[in-house]
């Protein structure tokens, strides 16, 4: 039965997102940091290149299709919370100011950006990790499984984050 919100298609075309993705980025960043150079043709061919290893290769592609849209929703989480304090008073140069102040912040965008890109590939390559299957069993096995269960990974992330706060709240100059 057909229906409304049926996202099956999109399964489908997520080589040719994931493309395009990595080209558009990559091209940015090439012409931006001028990698390879000036010549914008080397980055257009390098990036085109990269995008197809990329298309190419399933590990890769799955593991963009994992970690790119929860960049999305963390930047999007980022974008709401400044609009917040834009709402409450504050313009848009002292929300820089006080970002570019306080390393707090960049450290926590880093470690979440860690967490977020560990969290990935641990989903596409489980081994890498060191995720046991459900059959191996011993103290060792069960303490991984305990160390890397989502409930602990939350808590501690949680955890971290409450504590980078509370850094931040009782700072005092």
């Amino acid at each position: 039965m057909a229906t409304v919100l049926d996202f099956g298609l999109l399964a489908y075309l997520a080589p040719l997102f994931v493309f395009f993705f990595v080209f558009v980025l990559l091209y940015a960043l090439f012409t931006k940091f001028k990698i390879l150079g000036e010549d914008k043709s080397i980055h257009s061919l390098v990036a085109f290149i990269l995008a197809i290893i990329f298309v190419l290769v399933a590990d890769l592609r799955n593991l963009l299709t994992i970690i790119v849209p929860i960049f999305v929703l963390f930047f999007i989480v980022i974008i709401i919370i400044f609009i917040g304090v834009m709402l409450l008073g504050m313009s848009q140069e002292d929300i820089t100011k006080y970002i570019k102040g306080t390393p707090s912040i960049t450290i926590t965008a880093i470690v979440i950006t860690l967490v977020i890109f560990v969290f990935g590939v641990a989903t596409v390559f489980p081994e890498v990790v060191g995720y046991p299957s459900s059959t191996q069993s011993g103290f060792g096995i069960a303490t991984r499984r305990l160390i890397f269960n989502p409930k602990v990974l939350g808590a501690v992330f949680i955890l971290v984050v409450a504590s980078y706060v509370i850094k931040a709240v009782g700072y005092k100059k």
